[in-house]
């Protein structure tokens, strides 16, 4: 089986000043990606959030939930 070949994501250089990261909770500044919300779809527009790119990466795969998550570390 192949799989799709997907474009990288697009990114930006700053994290928009009043955006919050909804993965770390803050508005550090950093590479950027905007993550489509679901069910926002309106013809080939969709609303987005903006999201670290770090933190839009998983750290761990579950198998028994078929899920991917990232691990929040608290510092």
């Amino acid at each position: 089986m192949n799989r799709p070949i997907k474009e990288g994501p697009r990114t930006f250089d700053h994290f928009p000043e009043k955006a919050i990261c909804p993965i770390c909770q803050s508005n550090d500044d950093g590479v950027t990606v905007l993550v489509p919300i679901a069910g926002t779809e309106e013809g080939s527009i969709v609303e987005a959030k903006p999201v670290h790119l770090e933190c839009s990466i998983i750290d761990q795969w579950d198998d028994g939930m078929q899920l991917g998550f990232s691990r929040r570390d608290n510092e």
